[in-house]
């Protein structure tokens, strides 16, 4: 038989001695020489022993660490160690996993649970026996990687996902086969890595794309920590290797427990229909409230430690019906998670908790919708809060609704106060100014007084014109500002085969991905590559790789996708479409001090406080605003102003890929007309851009017959080097096509007295050779609901028209230099691809094509592109991430902070 040939294997550089102890010389790892223990030794608990025979030389023993002098030793040394331990549970160890491995002991286990909250040496324990059992069981091993992976990724330093997402396959593969396997030899590794797992899964609820209502698996998860836990109720301490102190759940002070739960809570149970089909679940309710009640009986008492124990392993206690219930999405046991969501607000340096209670209560709320405000309310205001003193000060506002005996004990030991003001980011929410009392002294023991004052909210209500892709992006950044709104679409489907493909820059991905989208997009688009170009007799004009630098800086190329595609992307994640409607074409809008109607041809009436103009070139909103910008204007006389001359007219195409490569992108150049084509898995589209010998000056409608008009003219020009696919023949194939008119330009005016702004083509229009239109449309959406965003969290609640107008200003006064510059771009590219001058013909032919002139164009394209806004009062979603950062790196967490 031959002999195996074993991988080759570089061995870090290392001194060798005859002089460490007998354990390490049996493990081959090295020995730091540390007297009367090692240091290997005493990581892993093991007996030291020296061979009697061995006697250091006094050179020798001058560097050799005392015991002392090893416990303090350098980073360096408690380095070496961990990695020859690392080389002997994982012989292909790299210095990534090493490097894992070093942070995790370092920093990492001490960070799990807060010193304040560190009683019972939960972090000594994690730093010594968890990583001695991980030294055993590679399972365990990579589940340190991946909390150590998460926890420098939270800090900002340099981390793959990649390694992190493939050190987390192997931790759970190993984990599930140990499992399976229960050697006794494991358990206590197993009972290392069912508690420990319980902070990489908290790092789903900061992920925009995890399933909404993340926290009714993650309940499932910490279920599974208490089955564990009553596995290892009896067996013996040496038994679990000393990891069973990791099991520290504070027990549960019933006692008066049910007195501190808040009034809102107990109608959820007391007040209940005899016809209620919830009404088999109450008394699991009940017990919850209990358990509840407890967690805000050890938050009025102010013993920290007790009390963040008590937030993380609550759910352990919580009887299986109640989460059977809650996974089944029950109204009742939702509020009540919600309630107890709020709680992770008020820990403090936990970095793998942070984030949770927002997203919970987000999601939780979105599913409940506005009709359980009321029971809401508190748990809304803690995800509104900015600081954990904040967040306290709100759950333990509930007080004012106990019975008057705990609220007269707590005002007999008030001293000194101070006024915190809170500023909800929920535009339902009422204005709440709380008095947070506490002791003189400042012991843990401190009492509060808490006295709320609340308004009657304003609700308000956003139409939106249009329910293109900038209409229905508006639709859903709005959703997730929790503003209610009503989308007026003028076809019957929101989802049609209408219209050419689109292409998504980086700016638009990453700004979608914030809103949930980046694995829809990618999945449904096709990158672009290099751009290959010819002129019209198929001569190669040589490449261009603007999109290859793209890819490289940011992450992500530009992406085209069918219009249709997008559109439905962005429809199916709202979580209710009651209120998108079709069939709705605006006719007429009102527009008073107050508000604004917008009155449809089936003669309804839609009333709100402002309207957004995503109705594209044809706007009616922008012919209102027109109109209400001029003394007495005729309706004829508003449109003649709204209306751009054109230069191009375009014919684009759909048709089969045979032939053709997939993923390629051609241009056809020369006097007259310009071509594109996008090669995607399923269909190829092509448009040919023809320069009018006299600009437009009114919109036309083109009929079948100006189609073929058109291809005739230019039957014969090629779509790539290809010269057998011409447009002609691909014409003949096509599956869809239309041919439009393309006016250009910037409207000066966006909107009208703080009740009607424009957004996309309504306010902008350009020739799309660049691509520019849907993505700058998508950008105003940005731009706007962060300006409105940021009125809603004035007192006021946006209902002052002059905050509003305020707003649309500062949101023109942002957009308008950036389109007008992007307008000009797009059509000094398309009068160079069509060959307008000979000078651009020159530089087309012979300048644009070389290297050094292509990766200048691409720095000056960076630096726009890295400039782009994105969503502010969202989580920023860096899965566009390339060698160049983004400007605005702003998230709800960054505000806060």
């Amino acid at each position: 038989m031959a002999s195996q040939v074993k991988p080759h294997r570089t061995i870090r550089e290392h001194k060798k001695s005859r002089l460490g102890c007998s354990t390490c010389k049996r493990r081959k790892v090295k020995c730091d020489l540390g007297r009367p223990v090692c240091g290997a030794c005493r990581l892993r608990r093991t007996v030291c022993q020296y061979p009697e025979n061995h006697q250091i030389s006094e050179s020798a023993r001058a560097g050799v660490p005392s015991d002392s002098a090893a416990t303090n030793n350098g980073v360096q040394d408690h380095r070496d160690v961990l990695f020859d331990e690392l080389d002997a549970v994982l012989p292909a160890s790299t210095t990534t996993d090493m490097r894992y491995l070093w942070f995790f002991t370092a920093h990492t286990s001490k960070s799990l649970l807060a010193e304040q909250y560190d009683t019972t040496g939960f972090g000594s324990t994690v730093q010594t026996l968890v990583v001695q059992e991980a030294l055993e069981h590679p399972f365990l091993l990579k589940t340190l990687f991946v909390i150590a992976g998460l926890h420098m990724r939270h800090l900002n330093q340099d981390v793959d996902p990649g390694i992190v997402h493939r050190y987390r396959a192997e931790s759970l593969q190993g984990y599930r086969q140990a499992i399976q396997n229960a050697n006794p030899a494991t358990f206590a590794a197993l009972l290392a890595n069912s508690i420990l797992i319980a902070a990489p899964s908290c790092g789903s609820f900061r992920d925009p794309n995890s399933p909404d209502l993340y926290i009714l698996d993650w309940i499932v998860l910490w279920q599974g920590i208490r089955c564990i836990h009553g596995l290892f109720e009896d067996v013996p301490k040496q038994s679990s290797g000393g990891i069973k102190t990791l099991l520290v759940r504070p027990t549960l002070v019933m006692d008066d427990a049910d007195a501190f739960i808040p009034v809102r809570l107990q109608n959820l149970v007391y007040k209940v229909d005899t016809g209620d089909p919830d009404l088999s679940n109450i008394a699991t309710y009940q017990t919850a409230l209990s358990y509840l009640g407890s967690l805000y009986k050890s938050l009025h008492q102010a013993n920290q430690a007790s009390t963040a124990l008590l937030i993380v392993t609550w759910i352990t206690f919580l009887p299986e019906s109640f989460i059977n219930a809650a996974r089944n999405q029950k109204h009742r046991a939702l509020v009540i998670l919600a309630h107890y969501s709020a709680f992770f607000k008020i820990l403090q340096n936990m970095w793998w908790i942070e984030g949770t209670a927002d997203r919970c209560i987000r999601d939780i709320y979105a599913r409940l919708g506005p009709s359980w405000q009321y029971e809401m309310q508190t748990p809304i205001l803690v995800a509104a809060s900015r600081t954990p003193l904040e967040a306290m000060g709100i759950l333990l506002s509930d007080i004012l609704e106990l019975p008057n005996g705990i609220a007269s004990e707590v005002e007999e030991r008030e001293s000194g106060v101070m006024m915190i003001t809170f500023r909800p980011i929920y535009s339902q929410l009422p204005n709440l100014t709380t008095a947070y009392q506490t002791r003189g002294t400042g012991t843990k023991n401190a009492a509060y007084f808490l006295h709320t004052q609340q308004m009657s909210p304003a609700k308000f209500k956003v139409l939106i014109a249009g329910g293109g892709p900038v209409g229905l992006t508006a639709a859903l950044a709005l959703m997730k500002a929790n503003v209610e709104f009503v989308l007026l679409e003028k076809h019957s489907h929101i989802v049609s085969e209408a219209g050419s493909d689109l292409v998504l820059s980086p700016i638009s991905l990453r700004a979608l991905s914030q809103l949930g989208l980046y694995g829809k997009l990618c999945a449904a688009s096709t990158p672009l590559s290099t751009i290959q170009r010819a002129d019209h007799e198929g001569n190669d004009l040589g490449k261009v790789r603007i999109f290859d630098y793209m890819r490289e800086n940011f992450g992500e190329p530009p992406r085209v996708l069918r219009r249709r595609d997008l559109c439905k992307i962005l429809f199916d994640k709202l979580s209710s479409t009651d209120g998108v409607l079709c069939n709705k074409e605006i006719l007429e809008i009102e527009e008073t001090a107050n508000g604004v109607t917008a009155i449809c041809s089936d003669n309804t009436r839609y009333e709100a406080d402002m309207i957004i103009g995503a109705d594209g070139v044809h706007s009616r909103v922008r012919a209102h605003i027109n109109k209400m910008g001029m003394e007495q204007a005729t309706e004829a006389l508003a449109e003649n102003v709204s209306f751009f001359k054109a230069s191009y007219i375009c014919l684009w195409m759909r048709f089969p890929t045979e032939g053709l490569l997939v993923g390629s992108t051609f241009e056809t150049h020369g006097i007259g007309a310009s071509t594109q084509m996008f090669v995607s898995p399923d269909y190829a589209v092509a448009g040919i851009y023809e320069r009018l010998r006299q600009p437009m000056t009114k919109h036309r409608k083109f009929t079948q017959k100006d189609e073929e008009a058109l291809i005739d003219r230019w039957r014969n020009l090629p779509l790539c080097t290809d010269r057998n696919v011409t447009l002609g023949r691909m014409y003949d194939r096509k599956i869809a096509s239309g041919l439009t008119v393309l006016p250009e330009g910037v409207h000066a005016t966006w909107s009208s007295k703080g009740r009607s702004v424009l957004v996309g083509d309504a306010a902008h229009v350009f020739t799309p050779i660049t691509g520019a239109g849907c993505n700058n449309g998508i950008m105003d959406v940005v731009v706007l609901i962060n300006k409105m965003h940021s009125v809603m969290s004035m007192p006021t609640r946006g209902t002052d028209a002059r905050e509003l107008c305020a707003a649309f200003d500062a949101y023109q006064s942002y957009r308008f230099k950036k389109v007008s510059s992007e307008c000009q771009v797009a059509s000094s590219v398309a009068a160079t691809a069509t060959w307008q001058s000979t000078i651009r013909r020159l530089a087309d032919q012979y300048v644009i094509s070389l290297g050094w002139v292509q990766s200048l164009i691409a720095r000056q394209v960076a630096v726009e592109i890295s400039q782009a806004p994105c969503f502010q009062f969202l989580p920023a979603d860096e899965h566009v991430r390339g060698k160049i950062p983004w400007v605005s790196h702003h998230s709800a967490r960054d505000e806060r902070q």
